[in-house]
């Protein structure tokens, strides 16, 4: 996951807390025992929040976790590197199409043992 679905991740995560969280607090209004069950989803999402930040939301060129101002950052607090988004994505892998790489299911090719009598001692020191 890069640095962009990170952030919406987080977004989505943080939006569930403070839903679950309002949930709770209406319910628990109307003395509901679902109530509890909603706090404990709130606090799930928020961690998972906090993760999600922690392991993706960093910058792409420092690798240093980006809090405070990831939403409204434009350039990294740390580098000062500009941080990539969803219209303007940083960094592209772009491969040439001359470029003599491998596909992705191609199977390197092992070396072949030698034939014959010294088959017996391949790889290991000849005595006499």
């Amino acid at each position: 996951m890069d640095f962009v679905k990170g952030k919406r991740s987080v977004a989505l995560l943080l939006a569930g807390t403070v839903l679950f969280f309002i949930l709770s607090k209406i319910l628990s209004i109307h003395e509901s025992r679902f109530a509890a069950s909603c706090t404990v989803l709130g606090a799930a999402c928020f961690m998972m929040a906090i993760n999600c930040d922690f392991k993706w939301c960093r910058c792409p060129y420092c690798k240093k976790t980006i809090f405070a101002q990831l939403f409204f950052a434009k350039k990294c607090p740390y580098c000062e590197h500009e941080l990539p988004t969803r219209d303007h994505p940083v960094y592209v892998d772009f491969i040439p199409k001359d470029a003599d790489i491998p596909h992705k299911n191609h199977k390197p090719q092992r070396h072949k043992k030698p034939s014959g009598e010294d088959t017996r001692n391949y790889g290991k020191p000849k005595k006499k």
